[in-house]
């Protein structure tokens, strides 16, 4: 990788252990003056397998002090790292826990290198390093947070994931795999533990943890408890651990044990979530009966005996029709807004008896009546009759946002209102009406996207991404992308990940995002069915 230009400070990498996972970001934080402080940040990844050093190179052409901070989550790993002048040898070494900082007033000019091993664990670490000088310009950091393109290195699941949660320090993985495999190697050839369709890694770490429910079959959705302690899964699964649970089950998180909960869907559920404040867990999906009561599609369950909750009833219905474009009815995706507002996503063409193609919203207060939101998800006739016209996965921007008018949809349509409007669009909070100026599009189906306060991040199965019209405007992303939330501009984020399905899940916590699905190599790294994306700070929090 080529560095930036800059005259004070540049980063460059080398060595062949962990630096080929390196990625590299410098910025200016102030104005250029005299004694202005320049920052570089580079982000590469530790592996208890590990033990050669990576080697980080500082080019330094202003005399001035250097600090180097090296930081990670695992509290158990331990990491040595020094920096070397020039002329050779080791200055400011330090071992041990997160943080280590470094501190050295550089008064050799030319190329520095800071060398650091991984001595215990395995852990992703960020390397920042900061240089003070009189003349030092350099290429501004991206003006709206992205994640770095190099995943972390974890253990990897062997076959396609679904659904990705992460509750404490674990991180659960449920989809189509029947075992998980060690990290960095080909699965074909790698240790492997049997896991099936779920699988629970420490999420800080990457290692497999005892747990091991078995599934018969996939594992469409997964949502937990808002305490943490209970995981609600769905899917198209009869029995778990060789006791029926049909197409809904609860795990005991601790100890990964089947619990009592169960609900008793008569066909596949394909999306799980729970209500913020716990008390319904709302499923969606193909299914007509719960527990034997007739229900079509979506409903609600108590979390803690499965029983069909009456008070939430909303009806979702399909239009007469020839499929396609009227197919059977489903719903695929929930997300929750402001006022008590649910918005329901999926494949029908009616909500309450009112008119929604594919979208529509309901109060939670009163579910029994269709709100105004309609974002119109359906092309018919000559325009595009087999297109799926289905929403799999929406994005409300949190609290504080510049964008809470606004909600992302993301799945498999070409239009909205007989508007060209690919895969992807930024609709009214209220309205559902697209928003004006808004840009973004892929060129194959968007199942999964997820977002921030700037920024929104998809995956599917797409090969291009950006402008009104991808596979006319857009530019080469393979399966994943980034665009700005005020305007859908397409932003520079581009790992890829290989495989023609790509992928089909993505979550996010704090600082990463998780993306799940078929591939077997996410930025040219081995790293099947499941890769972690570190993000960047937000702008005005480097």
């Amino acid at each position: 990788m080529t560095s930036a230009p800059a005259r004070a400070l540049t980063l460059t990498r080398s060595s062949a252990a962990l630096v080929a996972a390196a990625a590299l970001v410098l910025g200016t934080l102030t104005p250029a003056v005299a004694a202005e402080r320049t920052v570089g940040v580079v982000e590469a990844h530790g592996d208890a397998a590990i033990t050669a050093w990576a080697v980080h190179d500082v080019e330094v052409t202003t005399p001035g002090p250097v600090q180097v901070t090296l930081s990670w989550d695992d509290p158990t790993a331990e990491l040595k790292a020094f920096l070397r002048p020039p002329d050779g040898g080791s200055v400011a070494s330090r071992r041990g826990a997160s943080p280590i900082v470094l501190d050295h007033d550089a008064t050799q000019l030319g190329t520095w290198s800071v060398a650091v091993k991984t001595l215990v664990g395995a852990t992703p670490y960020v390397l920042r390093v900061e240089v003070e000088g009189s003349d030092a310009p350099t290429a501004p950091l991206p003006a709206l947070r992205q994640p770095y393109d190099t995943p972390t290195s974890s253990w990897q699941a062997v076959g396609r994931v679904r659904s990705i949660v992460r509750v404490g320090d674990q991180l659960w993985l449920g989809g189509h795999f029947q075992s998980i495999a060690e990290r960095g190697v080909k699965t074909s050839e790698a240790q492997t533990l049997v896991r099936e369709r779920l699988a629970v890694l420490d999420a800080v770490t990457g290692e497999p943890l005892p747990h091991a429910p078995a599934f018969d079959n996939k594992i469409w959705s997964m949502a937990a408890s808002p305490d943490g302690s209970v995981m609600y899964v769905a899917g198209s699964f009869r029995n778990v651990d060789g006791v029926a649970r049909s197409r809904l089950a609860a795990i005991d998180t601790a100890t990964g044990a089947l619990l009592p909960w169960n609900p008793d869907a008569s066909g596949t559920v394909r999306t799980v979530t729970v209500t913020p404040d716990g008390s319904r867990v709302l499923v969606g999906g193909q299914f007509s009966r719960i527990g034997g009561t007739t229900q079509k599609y979506v409903a609600a369950v108590s979390p803690t005996t499965g029983a069909l909750q009456e008070d939430f009833r909303p009806v979702v219905r399909q239009v007469a029709g020839d499929c396609p474009p009227r197919c059977s009815p489903k719903v695929t995706s929930f997300a929750f807004g402001a006022d008590d507002t649910l918005y329901i996503g999926g494949h029908f063409g009616l909500l309450n008896g009112e008119p929604r193609n594919s979208g529509g919203a309901v109060h939670m207060s009163a579910p029994e009546v269709a709100l105004a939101w309609a974002p119109d998800v359906y092309t018919e006739g000559d325009l595009n009759p087999r297109q799926k016209n289905v929403i799999l996965m929406m994005v409300v921007p949190p609290a504080d946002s510049e964008f809470t008018d606004r909600v992302i949809i993301c799945g498999d349509w070409n239009h909205i209102a007989g508007t060209a409007s690919p895969k992807i669009e930024a609709v009214d909070a209220v309205t559902g009406v697209p928003i004006e100026g808004w840009t973004a599009s892929t060129d194959g189906g968007t199942p999964a996207c997820v977002g921030d306060r700037t920024s929104v991040y998809v995956g599917g199965h797409f090969g291009k991404a950006g402008g009104r019209i991808a596979n006319v405007h857009g530019e080469q992303r393979r399966h994943l992308a980034a665009f700005a939330l005020a305007d859908g501009a397409l932003l520079p984020w581009d790992p890829g990940v290989n495989s023609a399905l790509g992928v089909h899940t993505m979550t996010m916590d704090g600082d990463r995002i998780h993306v799940g699905g078929d591939f077997s190599r996410a930025a040219g790294a081995l790293q099947r069915g499941m890769a972690t994306f570190l993000l960047r700070p937000y702008p005005e929090d480097r």
